[in-house]
């Protein structure tokens, strides 16, 4: 039994020895992961590496994100370097154009050259009677259902041929001032084709004894619509309704660079007293606007007030009309531009009149009499009729002439517009390029009716919302220049240039 015990004891101590050999050789080496006795480890922490397939996918997702990062900076490099040197280029034929345009900028050609080649023979300032040379489109044939465009040159060709059958001594290239003008010859030579001052038309009128005093006394109260102009400081410029009585008193209150100009529609067609003090022209005895619906009929004596320096922006008339203006007192500069030349004039597209029956507006923002070179280059190439139109003469302006209108002096004048058998297809094909829903109801047969006839049937399925849009319209200029000065106070308006 002590023998057995003995063993057994000796058997225990030799188990416990190995354990604890064991547990030392465990302290140093971490598991294998294979099985084995579960000791129980008293080292300290083990720290794991991560399994190489493990390390590298995260190497690869790395270099990726780099890549990826890299590329996007490539890309955006090379666009800000791609737009840098277009803008460089671009820059740079700006100003070899603005340079050759300043330095090397050849002599305007004359306006004879405008008008077409061989319209006048050489070394003759009017050409000799040989009939009509080529065949030429009326534009009454031109079909309703059609895009029209007048033949500028096609147009002079028929005006110089007409200048045979009179003795006026004609000035080919530059204005005339006409005294027992016949409508026919008017009309031949004229009408649509030319610009005329006629000298013996206003001074009948009993407005041409009207005078700045007469409005300021017997309408002093009353308001126009007046622009006032800071050229120095343009964000101040406004439209502003202006008694009759405080404009006239400020009248010689201005300089070169800030200046007023009553341009008031309303005005006179509001009081009979002065519309019919215009009396007759009987160059405008045809007028198809008469048959447009009174709504959205344009008004027809405009009144024009401007103080000296003031001037008009640089444009062509709406619908493209033919249109008048007389001159009551002082002077007023123009530069007419023939058709064909809107290249050169950089002209705001896609702006419109918003008139009750709507077309586009031709204007620029350049000013013909102080021309910015650099800004308008291409300007140079434009071709003028340049005169001053003094008091008492009324200038009758054709269809489709770029105009700007500068007052050397306080001047009064009074503008409106006719449409006749010569310019009626084009003041149509102005209204259906936005109104293009009118040329689809004309009737399949217009082409036959007569030009008064065509106009009327434009208005036969016209829209009731253009009509009361005119309507709209008209009611709120006259509100507009019934407010009173506090009321205009309240809404925004302020006298201009100091003014009390």
């Amino acid at each position: 039994m002590l023998l057995k015990h003995c063993t057994s004891t000796n058997s225990l101590l030799t188990a416990m020895t190995k354990a604890k050999q064991r547990q030392k050789h465990f302290a140093h080496k971490p598991d294998s992961g294979g099985g084995g006795d579960m000791v129980t480890r008293t080292a300290k922490p083990v720290s794991y590496s991560k399994p190489a397939s493990s390390q590298n996918h995260w190497h690869s997702r790395h270099r990726f994100q780099m890549t990826l990062l890299l590329s996007v900076l490539v890309a955006l490099i090379s666009i800000l370097a791609i737009v840098y040197w277009v803008e460089i280029i671009r820059g740079t034929a700006l100003l070899v154009a603005t340079v050759k345009a300043l330095l090397y900028r050849p002599a305007p050609k004359p306006i004879e050259y405008l008008l077409g080649d061989n319209i006048l023979p050489k070394a003759q300032k009017k050409p000799k009677y040989t009939g009509m040379q080529r065949e030429f489109v009326d534009p009454n044939s031109a079909s309703l259902h059609k895009k029209f465009a007048l033949d500028f040159k096609q147009v002079q060709r028929i005006r110089l041929h007409n200048m045979k059958k009179y003795s006026f001594n004609y000035s080919v290239y530059g204005i005339d001032r006409r005294a027992n003008l016949s409508l026919q010859e008017f009309r031949d030579v004229y009408d649509g084709k030319w610009p005329v001052l006629i000298t013996d038309v206003i001074p009948k009128w009993p407005a041409a004894k009207w005078t700045g005093q007469y409005f300021a006394t017997k309408f002093g109260n009353d308001r126009a619509t007046m622009k006032a102009v800071d050229e120095q400081y343009p964000e101040n410029n406004q439209n502003i309704g202006i008694t009759m009585s405080l404009f006239h008193q400020h009248i010689h209150d201005v300089t070169p660079k800030q200046w007023t100009y009553i341009g008031d529609e309303i005005f006179i067609p509001m009081r009979p007293e002065l519309y019919s003090a215009l009396g007759d022209i009987i160059y405008l005895e045809e007028d198809f606007y008469k048959l447009f619906p009174p709504e959205i009929r344009p008004w027809d004596a405009m009144m024009l007030w401007g103080t000296a320096n003031s001037y008009s922006s640089f444009h062509m008339d709406p619908y493209n009309w033919s249109g008048t203006n007389a001159v009551l007192w002082g002077t007023k500069r123009w530069k007419m531009y023939p058709p064909g030349q809107d290249d050169y004039f950089y002209v705001m597209s896609g702006i419109h009149s918003h008139f009750p029956m709507d077309c586009f507006k031709y204007n620029s923002q350049l000013n013909a009499y102080n021309i910015d070179h650099v800004e308008y280059p291409m300007f140079t190439y434009g071709r003028s009729v340049d005169f001053d139109q003094h008091a008492g003469e009324l200038l009758l302006l054709p269809t489709g002439w770029y105009h700007q209108v500068y007052n050397l002096e306080e001047t009064f004048a009074v503008s409106s517009q006719w449409m006749n058998r010569n310019n009626y297809r084009v003041i149509l094909e102005e209204i259906f390029k936005v109104n293009k829903q009118l040329r689809a109801t004309l009737p399949e047969d217009v082409d036959d009716y007569s030009p008064e006839e065509k106009v009327k049937a434009i208005f036969r399925n016209l829209p009731q919302d253009i009509i009361q849009k005119g309507r709209d319209e008209t009611w709120f200029l006259i509100n507009q220049l019934q407010m009173t000065q506090d009321e205009m106070d309240q809404k925004g308006y302020h006298l201009p240039f100091n003014w009390k």
